[in-house]
């Protein structure tokens, strides 16, 4: 049976209508996917910021609660290995895991005679060393690798010993055996202040450590622990002058978390005192 070329032309028409609906509802499903695709962009983007803007705030909150925290301990006038012990806090799908260090718990590369330089680990005994560093201007300690004496291994073997925060007084209650040695206390010295402030259990940082609670009870604490009048004697040209049992510059390295993922870290150094930031960045 033949068919009628109207009916044909109608068979026509209505399969280019088809092709056009289908292509049109192609090209909605693109768009429809593109403005997913955009708002899910949005939506990170917003989180993103949230995130950038609100963990500064958090981490200086931090700051002023560690500060607070200090100063309401059982020893208000002395920094210790307990008061640097690791802490983790919680903020609902947050975590702030926070570590502590002291940073006049270090020797003052900027301020440091030429002999307390040359007992440093890394650049002790090299005199070139040494005196490219005395000429030099150093703002962070950092900037000691931007000068030519000084290598990549050298940086690494002394920079955990080193700061450029302070007046140069070592904190009795943090320093390690390097910085005290370097200072020029004997090895013996340097046992005993040791022995002393880890308390019973030889461990620092923890509940029976027995700091150095003011500049004036040093030496007597010091007495009682069976030094010689001379090894006495050469302490005493140290403490205060040197040795103090408080520290005004503490860095505070902050690991912010969601879940198990980290998502930004932040280290800053403030003043115990007044909580001043000095020192910032973030990764």
């Amino acid at each position: 049976m033949s068919r009628s070329p109207y009916a044909i032309k109608l068979r026509k028409k209505r399969a280019a209508i088809l092709f056009m609906a289908v292509g049109a509802l192609a090209v909605l499903s693109i768009l429809a996917l593109g403005t997913a695709s955009s708002v899910m962009q949005q939506v990170r983007l917003a989180q993103f910021i949230k995130e950038v803007n609100t963990g500064p705030h958090t981490v200086r909150s931090l700051g002023s609660v560690m500060r607070h925290l200090f100063a309401a301990d059982e020893t208000p006038k002395a920094l210790t290995m307990f008061d640097l012990r690791n802490r983790t806090v919680d903020f609902g799908e947050w975590t702030a895991e926070i570590a502590l260090s002291d940073e006049q718990a270090k020797i003052h590369v900027g301020l440091a005679s030429e002999a307390v330089l040359n007992k440093l680990p890394g650049i002790g005994g090299q005199s070139f060393v040494v005196k490219a560093i005395e000429e030099s201007t150093i703002y962070v300690k950092e900037d000691l690798l931007l000068l030519d004496e000084v290598t990549p291994q050298m940086y690494a073997e002394v920079k955990d010993f080193i700061t450029t925060f302070g007046g140069g007084q070592v904190n009795i209650n943090t320093a390690g055996p390097e910085v005290l040695l370097a200072l020029g206390l004997e090895q013996v010295v340097v046992d005993r202040i040791i022995q002393h402030r880890d308390g019973g259990d030889g461990q620092p940082g923890t509940g029976d450590d027995q700091p150095f609670e003011t500049v004036d009870g040093i030496v007597p604490t010091m007495e009682r622990l069976g030094l010689t009048e001379a090894q006495i004697a050469a302490l005493k040209g140290f403490v205060g002058a040197v040795l103090i049992p408080s520290s005004d510059f503490v860095c505070m390295r902050v690991v912010m978390k969601r879940g198990a993922r980290t998502m930004r870290s932040y280290t800053m150094v403030t003043s115990t005192h007044t909580n001043q930031i000095v020192f910032w960045h973030e990764e």
